[in-house]
């Protein structure tokens, strides 16, 4: 058998597996031929991820990082010597932690009504309802059960993470059920408007006046710093995830589908492992740090901390970068340009951009009004 070249490599969307990039091209390994799809996981879960199989999940991917399943692979092939196109013989394969979720204490569906009449919105997984849950008012997620793994996994994870946040800034899951085709959240409503249509619309019934914009500001900051005492982090901070009250112009974080959990974690063998990340990895292109779009870094933190381009668009009402493809935006990212929207900012009021990181922002005023 001729050399067969690795690359482990996967996609960065919802309940994939975590990147690694390597800095130089990986050896050839050498195969007899009669090696199966399981073979080539090991063989590659033990090349690249020496030490880590007992707490990890491994599969095989496509070029585009998608998970490429046994069944997918048997249709084609039964072993390495049924591969004969030249390009298929680049194999890539990728990892998930494997990590301890507690039990969700789901609720009867009976104590969970809403009203498909009353379409509230349209999220990642499922639309959103009006409707109540044992009579109190209620936004409802409706998510639609496909059989697949992953899916399930990941509303499992966003029903975890908002168990465990309990803040004035941050929206509150009331209830969670279940069924044989379907999942229903159950979510504080907000009486108001998604901060994407507060700024970008005129007809938004929340109007925004004075230091409105400052106020939102803050309670953004102080969403994220409570947050991040809680180890997690968002990773979608973006004006559509923002909610703002009709009344006090508070503004309440949304969306934990791709909130990142980073916490330590205890293992079946009973010693304890710092993780790396539970959950998915991704997020909004135009709203990301530049580390995480040029150099494929993780989440962390700090990306989390200073979410300049929603802070740029609050207060520019304008989207913060004028590109239509991602590629776009990396080279403009790459050649270390502020967005496009800085440039309205009023620079009187203190806020002003950090030229050198381009797609980060420091609303001056509005921190500062926590320490009045």
């Amino acid at each position: 058998m001729s050399p067969m070249e690795w690359r482990p490599r996967t996609a960065t969307r919802s309940g994939k597996f975590s990147k690694m990039i390597l800095e130089e091209i990986p050896p050839r390994i050498i195969m007899k031929g009669h090696e199966t799809y399981e073979d080539l996981v090991k063989i590659g879960s033990e090349k690249f991820w020496p030490g880590r199989c007992s707490q990890s999940e491994f599969t095989l991917c496509h070029q585009d990082g998608t998970r490429w399943t046994v069944d997918e692979f048997l249709k084609e092939f039964k072993t390495v010597s049924d591969i004969t196109t030249p390009w298929k013989r680049t194999i890539y394969i990728g990892r998930k932690e494997l990590v301890y979720l507690p039990r969700v204490p789901y609720v009867d569906c009976s104590l969970i009504n809403f009203d498909e009449g009353v379409l509230l919105g349209q999220g990642t997984f499922g639309n959103v309802y009006g409707g109540s849950f044992q009579g109190t008012p209620a936004a409802i997620k409706k998510i639609m059960l496909g059989g697949a793994k992953d899916t399930e996994h990941d509303i499992h994870h966003e029903i975890n993470v908002s168990l465990r946040l309990s803040h004035p800034n941050i929206v509150r899951l009331l209830a969670a059920a279940r069924t044989e085709t379907y999942f229903l959240l159950a979510t504080e409503y907000i009486h108001g408007a998604p901060l994407e249509v507060v700024i970008n619309s005129d007809s938004s019934i929340v109007k925004l006046e004075g230091q409105d914009d400052d106020f939102i500001a803050l309670d953004l900051a102080m969403a994220m710093e409570y947050i991040h005492g809680q180890k997690v982090i968002h990773q979608d901070i973006k004006p559509a995830n923002v909610m703002v009250h009709l009344q006090a112009k508070r503004a309440v974080l949304t969306d934990w589908g791709l909130a990142n959990i980073r916490d330590t974690v205890q293992l079946r063998q009973g010693s304890r492992l710092q993780a790396q990340g539970v959950g998915p990895i991704g997020g909004t292109y135009l709203y990301m740090a530049p580390e995480c779009i040029l150099h494929f870094e993780e989440a962390s933190y700090w990306t989390d901390m200073v979410p300049g381009a929603t802070y740029v668009e609050l207060f520019t009402r304008s989207s913060p970068w004028v590109v239509k493809k991602q590629r776009e935006l990396s080279a403009l990212m790459a050649a270390n340009m502020p967005p496009h929207a800085v440039d309205k900012l009023d620079e009187s009021q203190g806020r002003t951009g950090n030229k050198n990181r381009p797609c980060q922002f420091c609303p001056g005023p509005a921190l500062e009004l926590r320490d009045c």
